[in-house]
């Protein structure tokens, strides 16, 4: 109930968005194919998170996760429960988006902060064992030192950053700058309420109604832009994916209009890649702040004349969000590319020779996945309650032939095709069983959930072998290239659901 109610304002704020972020991903996260996985971005994300909180608070942070999922889940604790509902969402969303995307260590901050009280519960809990002591006691130690050693740094430059920043960074050479010059890119917090004045003297040289609109590259810069003057409307023309600015989706109130295009040394971009888009560009002018007697930034503002919303690259804007989606398009489009992954980019030799034989049998008319679940619950059922025994059995067999029932009928009201017609045979991987019709909900997930959500309710001392099989079933109907993951979604849900029910039905009125 409190993770459906947190999603409540998700999905309002989306309905009055038009259900940006969910197409952003789709039309421009995921595009037309599964994203692709990187370890190498999800180590940085997760190194950028740890130095975010200090080091070795992260892993007190990391300490409190794990408590908070073990007291939740065995010892249904509420507390816990409440909390591990409101940070672990935040954390695991944005480390998945992490491992095909680059995020700011910030984005992730409300599921830290949230977590924070179970981390000082358990800092309370473990208080009284020796290391544990000693170690928080360094750990928020060195934390403090970080916290007073920043604003020192800002104010007096006590450590030589430059010397850690790549050569080519701190000796970004651009319009009018020696080769010889050093450019302070460390202190970036300094130079941006003097770029606020700077724009207003530049701002008031036009005439009201004539007045450019100011634009840059990158969300960093114009959010920080914004800050300097928050009067004044800021653009983000990017073609990275982090400058989804949703309040941009059209631009055609700016067309023929005047703009002023702003960078600076570090963060810096040639105006002229936008083209078209513009008529004309000017040569870049140079703005310099100084600090203390020396050159710290130097900014860069380009008069762009008349611009031409139509002609801009769609890279370059939010309108890649296009029209208004159509939700269930986007999602038959997700459901493809989520099982062209699983179809044909995971596979495995090992996967491959088990899925081969389990294929072989279904072509048969043979299904070894529920037989195999069968004859193990079978086995359990006899040895945990041989009184029960027939009882159960019986039980077990309605939830399957009601369960199967339901999907017989869904199979024939919606007649999905199946994989290997939408896709054309040479384009989806399968074994041996080919099929090509009545592919909505799964029949076989839907046996394998029922049968093994019974099993959990009579008999739940075996319960992680039963997600395990069950799970399994689904993953195998991908695999193989007979289902898409809607259809195993659906048939997991049907047979779960049919089960639960009927089981609980039986157990509130049976007298057997």
């Amino acid at each position: 109930m409190i993770m459906a109610a947190m999603f409540i304002p998700v999905i309002l704020w989306n309905i009055e968005n038009n259900w940006a972020s969910f197409g952003f991903q789709m039309r421009h996260g995921f595009g037309s194919s599964a994203p692709k996985f990187s370890l190498l971005l999800f180590g940085r994300s997760f190194g950028a998170q740890a130095g975010y909180l200090s080091p070795p608070i992260f892993l007190v942070f990391l300490a409190a996760a794990f408590l908070c999922v073990k007291e939740a889940w065995l010892k249904k604790d509420r507390t816990a429960l409440i909390i591990a509902c409101f940070s672990l969402p935040t954390l695991i969303l944005f480390n998945f988006i992490a491992t095909f995307n680059e995020i700011l260590p910030h984005w992730p901050a409300m599921g830290y902060l949230v977590l924070a009280i179970y981390a000082a519960h358990l800092t309370l809990k473990y208080w009284e064992i020796r290391w544990f002591r000693n170690y928080t006691i360094i750990s928020w130690t060195f934390t403090i030192i970080l916290l007073i050693i920043f604003p020192l740094h800002l104010m007096y430059k006590i450590i030589p950053l430059e010397k850690f920043i790549p050569k080519e960074q701190s000796q970004k050479v651009k319009y009018g700058i020696p080769e010889t010059e050093r450019i302070d890119i460390s202190n970036d917090l300094f130079g941006w309420n003097e770029l606020g004045e700077e724009i207003r003297k530049i701002m008031a040289q036009y005439p009201p109604k004539n007045k450019p609109f100011i634009f840059t590259h990158k969300s960093y810069l114009a959010s920080q832009i914004a800050f300097a003057v928050p009067e004044i409307r800021v653009y983000c023309l990017s073609d990275k994916i982090d400058a989804y600015d949703l309040w941009q989706r059209s631009l055609r109130s700016l067309t023929n209009k005047s703009a002023i295009f702003i960078c600076n040394d570090f963060f810096y971009y040639d105006p002229q890649k936008y083209a078209d888009a513009f008529e004309s560009y000017s040569q870049p002018n140079e703005f310099s702040v100084h600090r203390n007697g020396k050159k710290v930034r130097n900014f860069f503002f380009t008069e762009c004349k008349k611009f031409k919303p139509s002609k801009l690259d769609q890279k370059y804007t939010a309108n890649l969000l296009g029209p208004k989606k159509n939700i269930p398009e986007e999602l038959i489009k997700a459901d493809h590319a989520v099982f062209k992954f699983i179809n044909s980019t995971m596979h495995v030799k090992i996967l491959d020779f088990y899925m081969s034989v389990v294929s072989f049998c279904d072509s048969k008319s043979f299904n070894l996945g529920l037989v195999s679940i069968l004859m193990i619950s079978i086995s359990i059922l006899w040895v945990s309650d041989k009184k029960r025994f027939w009882t159960d059995i019986a039980l077990m067999a309605s939830v399957l032939v009601t369960s199967a029932l339901i999907v017989y009928f869904m199979k024939n009201y919606f007649e999905r095709p199946r994989p290997l017609t939408v896709f054309g045979d040479d384009n989806v991987n399968t074994f041996y069983e080919t099929v090509h019709k009545n592919s909505f909900p799964s029949g076989h997930t839907n046996a394998a959930f029922a049968a093994c959500t019974v099993m959990f309710m009579l008999a739940r001392k075996y319960w992680y072998w039963y997600i395990i099989l069950a799970f399994g079933m689904g993953f195998e109907r991908m695999y193989v290239g007979s289902h898409f993951p809607s259809d195993v979604l659906i048939g997991a849900i049907i047979g779960f659901f049919t089960a639960y029910i009927m089981v609980t039905l039986f157990k509130k009125y049976s007298r057997i």
